[in-house]
């Protein structure tokens, strides 16, 4: 089963990198934090178009939602600041812990 999850991730990094190739990002992505009916998550847009939406706190095993709006925001505002950067907005366990992000062990 992990061996699925790491496969899925690989090819949605992929993914991710053709599609911000694609965006035109000279007018600067924004950031929307999004209630889910268990918690929250966030989007990275680029003209209208989503091309980033993460209802999961990235890099923990399993599949859990961020606890707080706040937590969402941080973990968001890191992400769209890579991006912004010409960055893949990949987000580490230990960025993570620097952001004081609380989640499920």
């Amino acid at each position: 089963m992990r061996m699925i999850e790491r496969k899925i991730e690989i090819c949605i990094l992929i993914m991710l990198c053709l599609s911000i190739n694609q965006c035109n990002l000279n007018n600067k992505a924004d950031l929307v934090v999004i209630h889910l009916e268990n918690g929250w998550g966030y989007e990275l847009n680029n003209h209208g178009k989503t091309i980033i939406h993460q209802e999961i706190i990235p890099v923990i095993e399993g599949s859990s939602p961020f606890l707080s709006r706040k937590d969402a925001r941080k973990t968001g505002k890191l992400a769209l600041h890579k991006l912004n950067e010409g960055k893949i907005p990949v987000i580490t366990s230990q960025e993570l812990d620097s952001l004081g992000i609380v989640y499920p062990l």
